[in-house]
């Protein structure tokens, strides 16, 4: 899902995954322990999304990895800006036995 929402603020991926989720504010600012008129500031980026309690909160309610909802980029992800800090790197060298023949001796 990250591809889709790479684009967007926390805030925005709370209202993106919320919808997705089926979820009224009403009903998600509830799961966490806070009022709709908070959470509809925070989708909005009227608050800063900045505590750790909080988006843990909200990503175990909307059952997404914290990652997913603060939008940090994984490795399993590759792109062509990603160039060669992946994992198909990580392979290339793993399979590459040129690279381990100057260890084994």
């Amino acid at each position: 899902m990250r591809g889709m929402t790479q684009h967007l603020t926390t805030g925005e991926r709370v209202a993106w995954y919320r919808h997705r989720r089926g979820l009224s504010q009403e009903v998600l600012a509830g799961l966490v322990g806070r009022t709709a008129d908070w959470l509809g500031k925070a989708e909005n980026n009227r608050i800063e999304l900045d505590r750790l309690s909080v988006i843990r909160a909200l990503a175990h309610a909307l059952d997404v990895s914290i990652g997913d909802l603060i939008g940090e980029p994984t490795l399993l992800e590759w792109s062509r800006e990603s160039g060669r800090g992946t994992v198909p790197a990580l392979r290339e060298a793993l399979m590459d036995y040129r690279l381990l023949t100057p260890l084994l001796g």
